[in-house]
């Protein structure tokens, strides 16, 4: 098994490192293993490159470099990623001192009209990047059957507490929401603070699990977070929380596959002087 030592670059933290057979590799960084010993082609995240067995460059984001013979056959390997974009420990970190300025304490507003307005009634409902779990409480309270996912363990202590508090059960998933795959598909997701948690570069990685999350027919709920800073006008990319421009999320989530409502859409404020876009997008087979 050859060791494998990261090499960073580019200021980028290290992601993981950690032992992962051949087809645990392909679904979770969907990397192709050639059966060479001295080359193989990997794709990850889109870019294609060859390696030999002294290292490989997967682009401006992804590095990794071998410091010994890679062994042909063998079904486990180490690999370690440099990852664009919020750590685990960073959000860790986040939640631990309370540097949450985009947590407004309480349920969302436009929760509450969706499910008033009956736009949102009982069902099997996933809630990815949960939080603080208010929303997670708030959907258990109103009859549903909850699954609330987030990447730090600080968040699920949180959202524990606030069913406690409340009286009411959800299932919570402690894992990363570009690789987590749920037995059987749901009738909705609630999205409001994940797609903007992410750095831009997964937004397309993301798009495709909602797809599988989602059965034909289920309802997306998202609230697309406005916050344009200043840097966008020279390209910057700031945050998190990222800004969602609406023709991005257009792109993002392109018909036919998602159905869209007629705009103007419902736009919800935030005390921090953010806003959110309320729009239910249908996914389609």
């Amino acid at each position: 098994m050859p060791a494998l030592d990261l090499s960073p670059g580019y200021g980028l933290p290290a992601l993981a490192a950690s032992y992962l057979d051949r087809a645990r590799v392909r679904e979770l960084f969907k990397v192709r293993l050639d059966r060479s010993t001295k080359q193989r082609r990997l794709r990850f995240a889109g870019a294609f490159c060859l390696a030999s067995q002294r290292g490989v460059n997967l682009g401006r984001e992804f590095q990794v470099q071998f410091t010994g013979p890679y062994v042909a056959g063998e079904s486990k390997f180490i690999i370690a990623v440099a990852m664009a974009g919020p750590t685990r420990e960073f959000w860790e970190k986040r939640f631990a001192a309370g540097d949450t300025p985009w947590d407004r304490g309480e349920v969302s507003p436009q929760l509450g009209a969706w499910l008033a307005a009956g736009a949102l009634k009982p069902c099997r409902i996933l809630v990815p990047g949960c939080g603080s779990g208010y929303e997670v409480a708030a959907l258990a309270a109103a009859g549903f059957e909850v699954t609330a996912l987030d990447y730090a363990a600080e968040a699920i202590g949180r959202t524990r507490k606030q069913l406690k508090d409340a009286g009411v059960e959800a299932t919570l998933v402690e894992a990363d929401a570009l690789a987590w795959r749920p037995q059987r598909a749901f009738d909705a997701v609630y999205e409001q603070t994940c797609l903007c948690a992410l750095y831009p570069d997964h937004w397309r990685d993301y798009a495709d699990q909602l797809r599988r999350w989602l059965a034909p027919g289920g309802r997306l709920y998202a609230l697309f977070l406005q916050w344009l800073r200043p840097g966008a006008a020279e390209g910057a990319i700031e945050g998190p929380p990222y800004h969602c421009d609406i023709n991005a999320m257009r792109a993002l989530f392109p018909e036919p596959r998602w159905a869209w409502p007629k705009p103007p859409y419902p736009r919800t404020t935030h005390p921090r002087g953010l806003a959110e876009l309320a729009v239910v997008l249908e996914h389609r087979a």
